[in-house]
């Protein structure tokens, strides 16, 4: 149930930009339109499935990346770094996609500059993810941390006693830390 939830507004808000994108011929529209459905047919083609290769995982997640730099028109920074040590490792589909989700929701921006900051590390079994975000914005009255707390849930399902989850707020700094033994 949980990894079946999917957010309309990333639905919504994606193809309005790529309209938008279309009106102001942007010379970045057919990259954005790839990127997107790259994304919906991995969101698709995934929640059935119980576990995919982290390369795959990882491959998903940059394309969202990649997708939401093109909707900020350069004003947001992003830097993402992944790497692993082994390829077959299997992972559950969209694990990680909340985490990045509320990374661009809370701390993106097309009419200011901002950074955010994302890496998945798996080396010897030990899957280390990591965002970092200045905060924009916050959530709504009454709808703070659904999505991590759904998030910690399926962890606490899948994983338990496996993994540890570390978020905190610095300043305007977010910061989230998931370690998963695999």
């Amino acid at each position: 149930l949980y990894k079946a939830q999917i957010n309309p507004h990333f639905l919504f808000n994606s193809l309005n930009t790529i309209y938008s994108m279309i009106i102001n011929r942007s010379e970045h529209t057919e990259e954005a339109f790839i990127k997107f459905t790259d994304i919906l047919k991995y969101m698709y083609d995934q929640p059935t499935a119980d576990s995919i290769s982290i390369e795959r995982e990882f491959e998903y997640i940059g394309n969202y990346i990649q997708f939401q730099k093109l909707r900020h028109n350069g004003h947001t920074t992003v830097k993402w770094d992944c790497s692993m040590d082994d390829h077959k490792i299997q992972i559950p589909p969209m694990l990680l996609i909340t985490f990045v989700e509320n990374a661009f929701k809370y701390g993106s921006s097309s009419r200011r500059d901002c950074q955010i900051d994302i890496s998945a590390h798996i080396n010897d079994g030990i899957l280390i993810f990591k965002t970092e975000n200045q905060i924009i914005r916050r959530p709504s009255e009454g709808s703070e941390g659904i999505g991590i707390e759904n998030c910690r849930n399926r962890l606490e399902l899948l994983y338990p006693d496996r993994y540890c989850l570390d978020i905190k707020e610095e300043g305007e700094k977010f910061m989230l830390n998931l370690t998963i033994n695999l």
